[in-house]
């Protein structure tokens, strides 16, 4: 496996790293810490790298990539779950390939979330489609909320991850704080 990415690593370098590729990285450097710091977080706690690149692309840089590209935020969000879902199965099929074996509690889980996904899913989409795009923008940031919320309440985490759970509420926190203060200087 590591093969396959350092391959993929060199091929990507092959085609796109040009010269001047420095300037690039110093001329976006708020993304590049970002993806570094996203790329520590993702590793060291279950939220993933997402709970960073979210927050900093809409509050602190005052975009995101569904307005940055003009795209429909509710196409946007069915396309990220599609892309979840198949690097999710892709996970399972690289795992189930080298021979690993599932434990017992990862079916318990799968029983529970199965029907959560069968009725929530249609559900979901049907309210997104009847929303407008502020109030799916605003449920996106409530369930991100929510699901850091629990993760904090129900998973056992070190004294590590809490400190890094508190660091991330701070940053988050000051880089709302920070797009509420442009929202009502330019409104």
């Amino acid at each position: 496996m590591l093969l396959v990415c350092f391959t993929l690593l060199i091929v990507w370098s092959a085609i796109f790293v040009e010269p001047g590729w420095f300037e690039l990285f110093s001329g976006h450097i708020v993304i590049v810490v970002m993806m570094i710091v996203g790329s520590f977080v993702a590793g060291s706690t279950p939220l993933g790298g997402g709970s960073v690149a979210f927050p900093v692309m809409t509050k602190l840089l005052s975009t995101s990539f569904t307005i940055f590209f003009r795209l429909n935020i509710i196409l946007s969000t069915q396309a990220s779950v599609i892309i979840m879902a198949i690097t999710s199965i892709l996970g399972v099929l690289i795992l189930f390939s080298q021979g690993a074996q599932p434990s017992e509690v990862i079916f318990e889980y799968w029983y529970v979330a199965a029907p959560v996904v069968i009725f929530g899913a249609p559900i979901g989409a049907w309210v997104c489609f009847k929303a407008s795009k502020k109030v799916v923008h605003h449920m996106i940031i409530a369930l991100a909320s929510l699901e850091l919320a629990s993760t904090l309440l129900l998973l056992p985490l070190g004294k590590k991850s809490i400190w890094i759970f508190c660091l991330q509420l701070l940053v988050m926190f000051a880089l709302f704080s920070l797009n509420m203060k442009q929202i009502r200087r330019l409104g």
